[in-house]
């Protein structure tokens, strides 16, 4: 069986490609998904209520955040602070931190990739801090790989048991990331200048990484290897232990 796992779309306005707004998921990610036998439940962004995100859970398997913008620093500091952010959808947070609360009062595998990392530690009362180091900034090149750097991941954990490894290049695009830890999290793995690279709840299946596994998945099966592991917790067979 296929399990079905639902990832919230990104908005985007009218342009070349379309005559009207579009919601839409990178292809890589879609790709990445389905080579691990996942049907893919593509969720355009809405004014979800709790019962509402958690009605929809209930019909999915598992949940896959993805990258994107910055998430409006009113959810997790003063926003009389200064900060730097780009992007913002208020109706994308709204969203994803819904979802993603409904998706842990559930017990449902989670699989939050870069801003899905982040988006994940507010959703558990964490806080992000901006990044000044140019080598997590994004690409200049529209369609373009992240700028690749390694991670020490943690031994025990659920991200280095779906790796295979304890250290790996990855892709990474992003001027934030986490500073305070959010509840029940912990941290997994961590990039050389110290920024948090990967993020995991104690309990369940839910795994957050600051980098983007589907840029590099389809050359690099350590990158693969996570997504073949998340669809394999969602469809229920050989679990990760908690």
């Amino acid at each position: 069986m296929q399990p079905l796992i639902l990832v919230p779309a990104r908005r985007a306005t009218a342009g070349r490609v379309s005559r009207h707004p579009v919601s839409f998921v990178v292809q890589p990610s879609i790709d990445a998904l389905r080579r691990a036998g996942a049907e893919v439940w593509i969720l355009p962004p809405a004014e979800l209520t709790p019962d509402d995100a958690r009605a929809l859970l209930e019909r999915a398997d598992g949940l896959c955040l993805q990258g994107g913008a910055d998430i409006h620093p009113r959810h997790y500091r003063d926003v009389a602070e200064g900060h730097d952010v780009a992007g913002v959808d208020e109706l994308q947070d709204h969203t994803e931190l819904a979802l993603t609360l409904a998706a842990l009062d559930l017990g449902m595998p989670v699989l939050a990739l870069c801003r899905g990392a982040e988006l994940l530690n507010v959703a558990c009362g964490g806080t992000l801090h901006d990044l000044d180091a140019a080598e997590h900034h994004p690409p200049s090149t529209p369609g373009s790989v992240g700028v690749l750097h390694d991670v020490t991941i943690e031994p025990g954990c659920r991200l280095r048991d779906a790796l295979g490894v304890d250290r790996a290049a990855v892709s990474s695009v992003h001027h934030q990331a986490i500073a305070r830890l959010g509840d029940d999290l912990v941290v997994t793995a961590l990039a050389a200048d110290g920024v948090i690279e990967a993020i995991e709840r104690r309990s369940g299946w839910t795994v957050g990484v600051q980098w983007h596994p589907e840029d590099t998945a389809a050359i690099d099966a350590t990158q693969q290897q996570l997504f073949d592991a998340f669809v394999v917790v969602c469809r229920g067979a050989d679990a990760a232990p908690a």
